[in-house]
């Protein structure tokens, strides 16, 4: 049966535009009038009122534009910037608030109901009920609430990216809307870096704290608009298998640049980081495409080559402080005598501690921190009398949500490997091989993500979680392609 949206007139979809159109006028005329007395604050909110009023009408007829402004200002942190840098209010909460009404209009208007959005909504409502049910052990229920709060907030994320995230022609718009994220930070932090303006940290985009190179050797360490050069490693390092991907399947010249640009800007900003984790996941991202790829020789030489390039841009310490790598190998040398291993050494152990002692739901989300000292304080192996993060977001699960946490965890990675599998071989038998690709390339995104995961907590999950949305959106992207070739 018809859905009666279905039904409606054009007559009726011109009166209906005319009174979106009508609304966004009369809310812009009550902004702008009063923002003339607040000064650049009133300014600020009348672009930003532009702004989401193109963004909103583009949505509403295209979902896809909603889509990637989402993915890109939150990959480049743009709200938490403008917030702490700028004094100016958050653009991720109106944003989302648009874009779900947008989807809402579209379905009730035109019967277009998203598909798909069930299975993460019950995703993440299982991990929610496990987190509120571990405030009952949690030491600083302050801090617990107001993570579930913010686990709320990203969790709506994942989902919105599942209700607009519909087509396969989106895959490439949500992939370059990713790349132009890691353009942006990227190209800031390679200028950074070489020209050696620290003290300008670009608006916020480009910070770069002095931290510890190697020994009692400090020096800047690129950390982009995170703050942290080990998280900003993890989030450079997905991006990386999407400018290859890009650089060898795009057909056009200029995105071809394009694509090179954001490999070598990525590549570079990853080493300035001066991130072990960042190192290790990237050898494995390049290992996972070499055996996808059967070491194929042209592409191989291809790598080589953009090695070669990026060799005469390394920083002197930056091998000196992978070499360090090679003390947690038997024989090689002592981790007690590198700081940052000892720390991490005593973090990790410490969370599988509090697993043991909390094994059903933890100690609580974010409360991890208010046990460390007494743990570490028994097992005497960090001098450091302070608290500490677990610095890995495995033993974080582990250690503030307990074995339900785990099998939350477990079941959202299996889906995420089921939605990649699945959508690959449906672009496959639709002899889009393209897409097929770009899925295989997403898949080692998230692989590289979550092989620095290893190293590094969940202090900015949002990454994670819109990467979790993409993913789990997938296979429709793909069905909606395999639905498009029966229709035709």
């Amino acid at each position: 049966m018809t859905h009666p949206a279905k039904q409606v007139s054009s007559y009726a979809s011109r009166w209906q535009a005319a009174l979106l159109f009508g609304a966004l006028a009369v809310a812009a005329g009550g902004v702008t009038g009063n923002a003339v007395t607040r000064g650049p604050l009133g300014a600020a909110a009348i672009v930003a009122l532009l702004g989401g009023g193109v963004i909103a009408l583009g949505t509403f007829s295209t979902p896809w534009i909603g889509l990637s402004t989402l993915t890109f200002i939150t990959y480049i942190r743009l709200s938490d910037v403008l917030i702490h840098y700028h004094n100016l209010p958050s653009v991720a909460k109106p944003l989302v608030v648009l874009l779900l009404g947008m989807v809402a209009l579209r379905w009730v208007l035109h019967g277009e109901e998203p598909r798909g959005w069930s299975l993460p909504l019950a995703l993440i409502g299982s991990y929610a009920l496990v987190i509120l049910l571990s405030l009952f052990f949690a030491a600083n229920f302050s801090t617990a609430l107001g993570a579930v709060s913010d686990f709320v907030k990203d969790g709506i994320i994942t989902v919105l990216v599942v209700m607009l995230f519909q087509r396969h022609e989106d895959i490439p718009k949500v992939i370059w809307a990713l790349l132009f994220a890691g353009i942006l930070m990227g190209s800031l932090s390679v200028y950074q870096y070489v020209s050696g303006d620290f003290d300008n940290n670009f608006g916020g985009f480009a910070q770069a704290p002095v931290l510890n190179i190697v020994g009692v050797h400090d020096e800047p360490r690129i950390a982009g608009p995170i703050g942290d050069p080990n998280f900003y490693a993890q989030i450079l390092v997905a991006l990386f298998p999407l400018a290859l991907n890009r650089l060898f399947a795009e057909r056009r010249l200029l995105w071809r640049i394009l694509a090179l640009w954001a490999a070598v800007v990525i590549a570079l900003s990853l080493v300035f980081t001066f991130s072990r984790g960042g190192f290790l996941a990237l050898a494995v991202v390049l290992a996972a495409l070499s055996i996808h790829h059967k070491f194929s020789p042209t592409k191989v030489l291809a790598v080589l080559i953009l090695a070669a390039v990026l060799l005469p841009f390394l920083p002197g310490d930056y091998t000196a402080r992978l070499s360090t790598l090679t003390d947690f190998i038997p024989g090689r040398g002592d981790v007690r005598n590198e700081v940052s291993f000892r720390g991490r050494a005593s973090e990790w152990m410490v969370a599988a501690l509090m697993f043991r002692d909390y094994p059903l739901l933890g100690v609580g989300i974010r409360n991890y921190p208010e046990h460390y000292l007494d743990y570490s304080s028994r097992l005497g192996l960090d001098p450091r009398r302070e608290n500490r993060e677990p610095h890995s977001f495995y033993l974080e699960i582990a250690a503030e949500s307990g074995l339900a946490g785990i099998l939350v965890f477990t079941a959202i990675f299996a889906f995420l490997y089921r939605a990649i599998r699945t959508a690959r071989q449906r672009f496959e038998e639709a002899g889009a091989e393209d897409e097929a690709e770009m899925v295989v390339a997403f898949g080692l995104a998230l692989l590289g993500y979550l092989t620095a995961a290893l190293f590094v907590h969940a202090a900015y999950p949002r990454y994670f979680w819109l990467l979790v949305g993409i993913g789990l959106a997938l296979p429709q992207a793909a069905q909606s392609l395999q639905e498009h070739e029966l229709a035709s």
